[in-house]
């Protein structure tokens, strides 16, 4: 599900970089739009895309450990007390 969702989200990430560039190639602007404006904000939506994908992925692996710590829980078993003196060299044996 996970692994569906990634997918998803890059593939919208890819687009919403592209996305001043084509607006670039659509509309002839002037000079200054396009080596200045268009290649900025492009970089501008590329940084986003990467942090905001690498908060994805953190979060899921966060999520996938605490479930993975819920399922293989440790249950620590003490011996009783008697049965721990019950060897030979017991001090209370005379």
């Amino acid at each position: 599900m996970f692994q569906i969702f990634l997918i998803f989200y890059r593939l919208l990430a890819t687009l919403v970089v592209l996305t001043p560039l084509m607006i670039n190639l659509t509309i002839k602007g002037d000079v200054i739009a396009s080596l200045v404006y268009a290649p900025s904000l492009t970089i501008v939506a590329l940084v986003l895309a990467i942090y905001f994908d690498s908060k994805v992925v953190d979060f899921y692996a966060t999520r996938r450990k605490q479930s993975l710590l819920k399922k293989t829980t440790l249950k620590f078993t003490h011996a009783p007390l008697l049965s721990r003196f019950k060897s030979k060299q017991c001090c209370l044996k005379h």
